[in-house]
């Protein structure tokens, strides 16, 4: 296909990068990034695809562990925004093992966070909420009497929701039973939207993301093409720096599924590179080879005298 053709050419063509100032224009390179950010994309959806019967058998695992481990004589009670149970408190659900060592395996960012934690629910409407409060119950959720907390990733970060926007419930073994049937029968919905959403996460941040990020390449290669001597107006320094971004876009692409350090100084020289290896750095062997081969032989020419 004529896209991998045009990838290939932006990566590595000096004739390719020689015809861009002249023949290229700003519309047909515009095309091209739109292009390269769908393919990259979809490349993009295809690796959260690889992962995604993995990471189902995850959630599916954490669900069952925590309606197994739910008492069947514990009644949760909401009532105008507040809380009560029908057993002494503060009542813990502990945290189950495989489950912990299911967290730890799959996130090495988890193993530090969550190493401490014993509890997966804990419900003590006796006391306020503050952070030290938190931390020493050791717990992923703790519901007080009037809100429910829960950390959220792994960096830390906590989550407040209050117990009156649920409305007046009342939870027992059976609820939570119903609730993971209907979960089930709702998941493969929930993954079809979850793979609409990266993809348009992934195709608009590596459109709208170049497109910004491209102002500040192209003012990079303008200023190159001074240094070098070689003339390029902006708007042909930017035009340049669309394609040889298209690795930057590939990088982008990946950019959720793992940790590429320095980012942004990679990025950088990739562009530099690119545009340096291809355009400048073959005009300039270009004229040193011209000036070797129009350079007179002295010698020949004094032998001839």
């Amino acid at each position: 296909m004529k896209i991998f053709n045009q990838i290939k050419d932006s990566i590595i063509s000096s004739d390719f990068y020689k015809k861009i100032p002249q023949e290229i224009s700003l519309r047909v390179s515009i095309k091209y990034l739109i292009k390269a950010s769908f393919l990259f994309a979809v490349l993009g959806l295809i690796i959260v695809g690889a992962y995604t019967p993995k990471f189902i058998s995850s959630i599916k695992e954490s669900a069952s562990s925590f309606v197994d481990s739910y008492p069947e004589n514990l009644v949760v009670t909401v009532k105008s925004g507040n809380l009560s149970i029908n057993q002494p408190e503060p009542f813990v659900i502990p945290l189950d093992k495989k489950l912990k060592e299911g967290i730890y395996s799959e996130n090495k960012e988890a193993q530090s966070e969550y190493k401490d934690l014993e509890n997966i629910l804990t419900i003590d409407t006796t006391k306020s909420f503050s952070i030290e409060e938190f931390k020493n119950l050791k717990t992923m959720v703790w519901i007080t009497k009037g809100e429910i907390i829960a950390l959220k990733g792994n960096d830390g970060e906590i989550q407040i929701l209050p117990l009156s926007k649920l409305g007046d419930v009342e939870i027992n073994k059976s609820w939570v039973n119903e609730k993971e049937t209907f979960f089930y029968k709702i998941l493969p919905s929930l993954v079809v939207l979850a793979f609409v959403g990266i993809y348009f996460m992934l195709f608009f941040g590596n459109f709208f993301g170049s497109i910004f990020s491209l102002f500040f390449y192209g003012l990079i290669v303008f200023f190159m093409s001074k240094l070098l001597k070689k003339e390029l107006t902006y708007k042909q320094s930017y035009i340049m720096s669309i394609y040889a971004i298209t690795p930057v876009i590939f990088l982008n692409s990946l950019n959720p599924f793992m940790e590429i350090p320095f980012q942004s100084l990679l990025n950088l020289l990739i562009v530099i590179t690119i545009v340096y290896v291809n355009f400048f750095k073959v005009k300039e062997e270009k004229i040193t080879t011209i000036e070797t081969t129009q350079t007179p032989n002295t010698d020949t020419e004094n032998t001839a005298k």
